[in-house]
């Protein structure tokens, strides 16, 4: 599906994974670590909002932006680099928004975690570079070794990043990438419960 051996059509769906997970996450952990340290979060405990509602309305606006985010960079790699754009977008749009959902509660779990700023960026960095070398982006997954192969199932942007290349380069439909966006799906709503009982005993 690259002919022509353009490195653009390989590196773009895996720069755009990379991305936003060092957006989505990063932002979302830093923020809700400041709210922390200004007593914001704690204004909330007086409300009858539970953690897990608390959780989702803190996701709501980094998630807009991270959709903004997906658009724009389709849209360069497309009209600036040549990526095409042969699959079904709508497919593309759902896989984002699961992706999305693993980014953002990988940062909320981080800020429950952190106590200041600096310490949640610190664990942004920490889930963030393992993600990317792990992820397929720079090394295929096949070049591994045997025994880390089995963890990249684990990360959520092995499955994005495959399925970004399967819907742009050879227009996989909704049947080719149901499996690695069921792992979205699982590996998000993981994330988001453990990150919400987090905050459920930090905060209690």
């Amino acid at each position: 599906y690259n002919p022509a051996l353009k490195s653009q059509r390989f590196f773009v769906p895996g720069t755009a994974a990379s991305l936003l997970i060092i957006i989505t996450t990063l932002v979302t952990a830093m923020g809700l670590a400041r709210e922390r340290e200004l007593g914001t979060l704690e204004q909330l405990l007086v409300t009858p909002i539970g953690p897990f509602t608390l959780m989702l309305g803190k996701m709501v606006p980094y998630a807009m932006f991270g959709l903004l985010d997906v658009a724009l960079i389709l849209l360069i790699g497309n009209l600036v680099f040549g990526v095409p754009l042969h699959g079904d977008l709508a497919v593309l749009a759902f896989a984002s928004c699961a992706y999305l959902l693993c980014t953002l509660s990988a940062g909320l779990l981080i800020a429950a975690s952190a106590k200041t700023q600096q310490r949640a960026f610190m664990g942004g960095f920490f889930v963030m570079l393992p993600a990317m070398l792990l992820s397929g982006f720079m090394t295929p997954i096949e070049a591994m070794p045997h025994w880390i192969q089995p963890i990249t199932l684990i990360n959520p942007m092995t499955h994005f990043v495959q399925v970004l290349r399967s819907v742009l380069l050879r227009g996989a439909g909704w049947h080719d990438v149901q499996r690695p966006i069921a792992w979205l799906l699982g590996i998000g709503s993981v994330l988001l419960t453990l990150a919400a009982l987090r905050f459920r005993r930090k905060l209690a």
